[in-house]
């Protein structure tokens, strides 16, 4: 019911209740439109609504539309308006897969006519929306992935929606890569653009050395001491490895190796292998160069926890040589811990040198003369088993000598008696020519 439909209405009413009529004063239902009349309106308000939509219709609008057919010469478009929209094939880009039912977004091209459909295009809207996204990753300093597609005189080619380029100085590592990085998805961040003159300029640099001082305030918000964490060796030197923790490093110092010695750090470790490790101290007090100390052998168990409840001093046990010093040679022993020959232990001659008695990689037998597991310090004794063996050597041999004479039936008696009768004999005889020489 329209307003002055409602409006006679209540005027009727009260005529009736106030039993006459004031026909000049107030409208009557006569004055009303008829439903016919009203019908015609809202066809002519429909109209109107439809004309001034198509009046909102300017080249370049961004519209919003329904796919509603496929041809090989384009696309029809439900937008809205009494005829559907028209996106011609060559206003697809190659890769677009257009199918019904689909929303896609458009510029419009030429808007709708009596006779004419509008003309849509959805590449000149990928592109606009393309910029747009280029702009704000510019503005809110957001680092975006790029493909790697070409390496030029002095950069690199990407491909970021649109063409951009990364200056060779804002590739993050060495310059002499930049060939082996094209095919590469990379991150990066937008540090100039200028749509009027097509310009992109990234920085793969900068995005990954802010992305890295990000990781650094999380890694090192969430570190603390003999707390147990996983990293990359990044780096190895004659006195540890350095470990990628993410985003900061630490030191693995060569003694928090392995409970035994260590020749090189790249006998245990290998760059770019992942390690589990401990944080044993963290110094952090300066938030730009932190310092973290990381062990590797608390993780193992520690053979002298073991070692020491099984050897005891005298004890002979077997190992390996794995280096000399001028006080003497180390062994490895089967146990798992290194002990010390000192030079004095080596022989039972003058030493001046290790490597005149024993060699590295040589295997021996050594007797634990001395054990000091508050200093981790074991003494050993290379002469002592030597000469233990040189008396069992000569025990044997006696004990060998006597069974072959018991076995002849001949004593040492005998043998000592044959002799004392021979030389009596040669004395009685020296004895008379010497008397009948006087007499003579």
């Amino acid at each position: 019911m329209t307003e002055s439909a409602g409006r006679s209405y209540t005027v009727d009413k009260m005529v009736e209740q106030n039993g006459h009529e004031e026909n000049d004063a107030l409208p009557t239902t006569e004055s009303q439109p008829s439903v016919r009349e009203e019908q015609m309106l809202d066809a002519e308000d429909f109209q109107a609504y439809m004309e001034a939509t198509d009046q909102k219709q300017q080249r370049g609008q961004l519209i919003t539309g329904v796919v509603v057919h496929v041809g090989s010469d384009g696309v029809s478009v439900d937008i809205g308006s009494k005829k559907e929209a028209f996106i011609p094939s060559h206003e697809l880009t190659p890769d677009d897969e257009v199918n019904l039912g689909d929303q896609v977004e458009a510029i419009l091209l030429k808007p709708e006519t009596d006779e004419t459909p509008a003309i849509l295009s959805k590449r000149r809207a990928d592109y606009e929306k393309t910029w747009r996204m280029i702009e704000e990753a510019h503005a809110n300093r957001k680092t975006v992935e790029v493909l790697v597609k070409d390496k030029v005189k002095g950069g690199l080619i990407v491909d970021i929606g649109l063409e951009g380029f990364i200056p060779a100085s804002h590739v993050a590592g060495s310059q002499r890569d930049l060939e082996r990085m094209v095919g590469r998805t990379i991150p990066v961040r937008v540090i100039e653009v200028d749509k009027k003159k097509n310009k992109i300029i990234c920085s793969h640099r900068t995005a990954i050395e802010e992305d890295r001082a990000q990781k650094r305030a999380e890694t090192l918000a969430s570190l603390e001491e003999n707390k147990i964490v996983e990293g990359i060796v990044r780096r190895i030197t004659d006195f540890g490895a350095f470990i990628d923790l993410g985003g900061v490093d630490g030191l693995l110092h060569v003694r928090e190796m392995s409970w035994t010695r260590v020749n090189h750090p790249s006998d245990v470790v290998k760059k770019g292998q992942k390690v589990q490790v401990v944080v044993l101290e963290m110094d952090t007090s300066d938030p730009n160069n932190p310092r973290i100390s990381l062990g590797m052998k608390q993780l193992q168990p520690d053979p002298w926890k073991k070692a020491t409840k099984k050897l005891r001093v005298n004890q002979i046990v077997h190992g390996k040589v794995t280096r000399t010093a001028p006080a003497g040679a180390f062994v490895l022993l089967d146990e798992g811990i290194e002990g010390i020959v000192p030079l004095h232990e080596l022989s039972d001659q003058r030493v001046s040198r290790a490597e005149d008695v024993v060699q590295v990689g040589e295997e021996v037998d050594v007797r634990v003369i001395a054990i000091k597991s508050s200093q981790r310090r074991l003494t050993l004794s290379l002469k002592q088993v030597q000469q233990e063996r040189e008396r069992e050597r000569e025990r044997n041999e006696y004990r060998s000598y006597a069974a072959s004479q018991k076995s002849d039936n001949v004593t040492i008696g005998d043998v000592l008696g044959d002799a004392l009768v021979s030389q009596l004999s040669q004395s009685a005889q020296d004895s008379e020519g010497a008397k009948a020489a006087s007499e003579g």
